[in-house]
């Protein structure tokens, strides 16, 4: 017998984003900064690969200094 089997990659996105903002939120000094905050940091990643490998414990400060820098790059003097 054959199955088929159907991966919903927008759902693991979603999933992945999500779950990544919640320990983000969850882990301090990280949980000081609004959810809205973290959520726009997350929805820059690109891949869900890097999704997945930034919501572990060890990834987690990958990611914000991957994506704090980015922010100091994009910010333009006041």
């Amino acid at each position: 017998m054959k199955f088929e089997q159907q991966v919903d990659e927008e759902q693991i996105e979603l999933d992945l984003k999500d779950d990544l903002v919640l320990f983000l939120i969850n882990t301090e000094p990280y949980g000081n900064a609004p959810r809205a905050y973290w959520s726009d940091k997350v929805n820059r990643v690109s891949s869900i690969k890097e999704l997945g490998e930034f919501a572990t414990e060890d990834g987690l400060e990958s990611f914000v200094m991957q994506y704090e820098e980015e922010l100091d790059e994009n910010q333009e003097p006041e």
